[in-house]
């Protein structure tokens, strides 16, 4: 890197990894920020050797969790990469993304070299790390109203970053079958099996349907959820319609969600969950409970929110979206598809952040000049 760049900026995340099932959409959200500046320096606590090069003014520094580094020295990694990047006269702001302890922990150094930090964040988990976070960024942003799980007039709702460019829109087909999909890790707060019961409750009344649970398993608390599922599927006697399948890569996931006729997601509220506006921008309508996604789903042709933790009341309104004409189900898949093109690209988002921290380090400079 030459003395020419004017804008750089730090984003610190947990996995660089593109086939990862959970975090493999990282790369490309670096990507999209790296065309708006000049340098992107990457701080993750673990580098996959599928990384490859993100851009050519992308680098990254990784703290060696891949490598069986213990938590301490990650620690002094973390604090020597941040005290180097901050440094340089042309960073524009630090990003943290999901998790708020790097933020916590960058910003007795961002404070003293007058970096802005941003934070990202759409989870229903408040941890007092998330407390500190949110008192001490000068800038947190989330997916939607109500991703983030504390009220205050400090977040600010951004949209969720869909790579829409990539995800080819394919219609919704007739079948007389409908081809259900749940997609993340098998964690109780997914709410799984209430997908597994509404399925067994539509078919009791009539409605062929069949489910596949796509996800991993990665703590012992969600494979013994994963097993908690295999055990109900088999007591429901469901084997032959309803598939728990291990996580894929975003691009295989992909392929699966575009391949059928509704998404269900029942994840406990405060959450965006980016799979439903990835289902939204393939043309996979999707059934959600989280009263935060409302806005995506209001005035359509049929009624997409169901009430959470309600297997009787999901059947319903899987039942309803079956019932309904081919016509009203292309018409709900294309204005899915445009809203989150409008307000949810990928692009947007990126604009968003880099927009923020701009107008956070003018301020900065502004009040440092006083």
């Amino acid at each position: 890197m030459g003395d020419d760049i004017m804008e750089s900026l730090i984003f610190v995340t947990q996995r660089i990894d593109p086939i990862d099932p959970i975090l493999g959409f990282v790369p490309r959200w670096v990507a999209a920020l790296a065309e708006r500046v000049d340098l992107v320096d990457v701080v993750a606590n673990e580098v996959s050797t599928e990384v490859g090069s993100i851009a050519g003014n992308v680098r990254i520094t990784g703290l060696g969790k891949e490598r069986g580094a213990s938590r301490f020295r990650r620690g002094i990694a973390f604090e020597r990469a941040i005290w180097k990047l901050t440094r340089r006269p042309d960073v524009i702001g630090l990003v943290a993304h999901m998790c708020p302890i790097y933020l916590d922990l960058a910003y007795p150094i961002t404070s003293i070299h007058r970096v802005p930090t941003l934070l990202w964040f759409a989870h229903p988990s408040v941890t007092r790390t998330l407390r500190v976070a949110e008192w001490l960024a000068d800038e947190i942003v989330t997916s939607v109203p109500g991703a983030y799980p504390r009220p205050g007039t400090k977040p600010r709702a951004i949209g969720q970053a869909i790579d829409t460019e990539s995800l080819t829109f394919s219609p919704p087909k007739d079948a007389h079958e409908l081809s259900l999909i749940a997609v993340g890790r098998t964690s109780a707060v997914k709410g799984f099996s209430t997908v597994v019961r509404a399925v067994d409750v539509a078919r009791s009344r009539g409605a062929p349907m069949r489910l596949s649970i796509v996800g991993p398993s990665s703590t012992e608390a969600e494979r013994r959820h994963r097993t908690e599922l295999v055990d109900l599927v088999t007591a429901l006697g469901l084997g032959d319609v309803v598939s728990i399948l291990p996580g894929v890569s975003p691009r295989a996931i992909g392929s699966q969600i575009g391949d059928a006729d509704l998404l269900v997601n029942a994840t406990a509220r405060g959450s965006g969950d980016k799979v439903v506006f990835e289902a939204a921008a393939l043309g996979t309508p999707a059934l959600v409970s989280n009263p935060a996604l409302a806005p995506l789903l209001q005035n359509l042709d049929v009624d997409l929110l169901f009430q959470q933790d309600d297997p009787m009341d999901l059947a319903d309104h899987l039942i309803a979206y079956k019932d309904a004409s081919l016509d009203a189900r292309r018409s709900i898949a294309m204005e899915l598809r445009r809203r989150t093109e409008a307000g949810h690209s990928l692009d947007h988002w990126a604009g968003q952040v880099v927009g923020l921290l701009r107008d956070a380090t003018g301020r900065g400079r502004s009040e440092a000049d006083r």
